[in-house]
């Protein structure tokens, strides 16, 4: 479903072993139903046979079907189902080369294909048909919750009493650690990585956040978030990010949605109308500053606002690795591969440093400008964890620490430049992606030694992806020429000059 799954179960472990299994099997079932990215699932069967007419359906499909068309009544549209032909528009013109939005007349024409009401469901037969051709369906606002809520129940079924089930960016939190009063969730700031925005405490309850941060598309030198009103056919604008708290995950993961879609204030008004529903609401963003409003359930669950500088060392790395995934769980854990803390990945990478500085890299309006000149990409980071290393009082190299998601989820690695402004090495710190962690080869990792700005680092030209790892392969080239920028702007780049 394109996210890690990442499961914490409290218990004995003859207990929570065969129950981990199984919910994580549980959760396999589920994607060869639900994924709209396999041909032979029973969506994609689904979305080719029922704009024929009526076709006979898996029963747990027509079950989630049914709750999705329920969310988009529920909402008056703003969370539908049926929103496949808007995204898969706007997808192939951010995928096109000098890419533009689509026209008002391509936006209105894909319209036609959009609506919940256009959907017939038979629950008595298990079948459903679309009454218009070129209709599709994509479960992307509930698939997620739906497998956390089946997650945990085969945990229970198996005697698991406590534990947190994590999706991308829905939870549910089944009980509470040994000695706690619940699961200690941060949510992270949506425009700066390095800080907590709120921490709340959460027994038997979902929470599900939206945002734009982590997929955007860029078009005619604009962003544009990839959560879409279904209403207008445009993405979503007006609010950073939302967090709802509801009874069940699935619930959570359609609504936090929908809020984002209605706005802050209809939003905010949705939740308060709604029993059982809570949750933050952010609006603005770092020019015009930001506007937060919460619920009162969801002040009475806060644990407290901290931000990096708070935390201990301990903390402060685990909060850097934990790298751009929404919600920031602490402590960190799950099926993240940590091979390397910073301290020695930097020995390995400058074994002749006599000294390392801490000296975080934060980026002036201008030195952000021409690191996005260098990338040809937008940078959002202002702030990035960096290292001088020193021999004989002399800085002879710098590090920078960086977080790039790969396939699925973000990849933490070190980049040591030379004072020369040449790759000294690569180090991978934390490998977060479901499975294969190739990227770590020493082959692969050799290419980058010796390259420079001067010698832009592409796929297939300068460097050789690793066969199965493409998308990681990409990540650690971007890694490497950011860090490249990031150097060369800060500590090479002469003020005022724009090479």
């Amino acid at each position: 479903m394109g996210s890690l799954l990442e499961i914490t179960a409290y218990g004995d472990v003859d207990r929570c072993r065969p129950a981990l299994e199984a919910a994580y099997a549980e959760v396999r079932r589920l994607e060869a139903i639900f994924s709209p990215f396999r041909a032979e699932s029973e969506l994609s069967r689904i979305n080719r046979e029922a704009p024929c007419g009526p076709v006979k359906a898996d029963p747990e499909l027509i079950d989630v079907l049914t709750k999705s068309l329920a969310f988009a009544r529920q909402t008056g549209g703003a969370v539908d189902v049926t929103v496949g032909p808007l995204m898969r528009l706007w997808r192939h013109r951010s995928s096109e080369m000098n890419a533009i939005p689509p026209s008002s007349e391509q936006v209105e024409r894909t319209l036609r294909l959009v609506g919940y009401q256009h959907v017939v469901v038979d629950s008595d037969r298990s079948t459903v048909a679309y009454q218009h051709a070129g209709m599709s369906i994509e479960f992307g606002a509930i698939g997620k919750g739906y497998a956390v809520d089946r997650a945990v129940k085969v945990l229970e079924h198996h005697g698991v009493r406590a534990a947190l089930v994590s999706f991308g960016s829905s939870l549910y939190a089944l009980g509470s650690p040994t000695d706690r009063d619940g699961w200690r969730i941060a949510i992270r700031h949506p425009e700066d990585r390095g800080r907590v925005m709120d921490t709340i405490m959460l027994r038997d309850v979902a929470l599900s956040t939206s945002g734009n941060d982590q997929q955007s598309m860029r078009l005619a030198d604009r962003w544009y978030g990839h959560i879409m009103d279904p209403r207008t056919g445009y993405p979503s604008e007006g609010l950073a990010c939302v967090s709802v708290l509801a009874r069940t995950a699935v619930e959570a993961d359609a609504l936090s949605t929908a809020v984002f879609v209605l706005g802050r204030d209809d939003g905010v008004r949705f939740l308060e109308r709604h029993s059982g529903l809570d949750g933050l609401v952010v609006s603005g963003g770092r020019t015009q500053g930001f506007s937060i409003v919460s619920t009162a359930e969801w002040k009475r669950r806060r644990a407290g606002i901290r931000s990096v500088s708070d935390m201990s060392r301990r903390r402060f790395v685990e909060g850097v690795l934990a790298g751009v995934a929404w919600l920031l769980l602490a402590p960190s854990r799950g099926h993240a591969l940590v091979y390397l803390t910073p301290e020695e990945a930097l020995r390995r990478l400058i074994p002749e440093a006599e000294t390392f500085r801490e000296a975080p890299i934060r980026l002036s309006n201008s030195q952000k400008s021409r690191v996005e000149g260098l990338l040809g990409t937008a940078v959002r980071e202002e702030t990035y964890p960096s290292w001088i290393a020193e021999r004989a009082g002399l800085a002879i190299a710098h590090a920078v620490l960086l977080n790039v998601v790969g396939k699925e989820q973000p990849i933490t690695f070190l980049v040591a430049v030379g004072a020369d402004g040449t790759v000294r090495g690569v180090e991978v710190l934390v490998y977060r992606e479901s499975e294969g962690s190739e990227i770590r080869s020493g082959r692969f990792i050799r290419q980058f030694v010796g390259k420079t700005l001067a010698a832009p680092l592409k796929l297939g030209r300068d460097i050789e992806a690793i066969s199965g790892a493409t998308l990681s392969s990409r990540s650690t080239a971007y890694a490497v020429k950011k860090s490249l920028a990031l150097v060369d702007v800060v500590y090479r780049m002469p003020d005022g000059d724009t090479r």
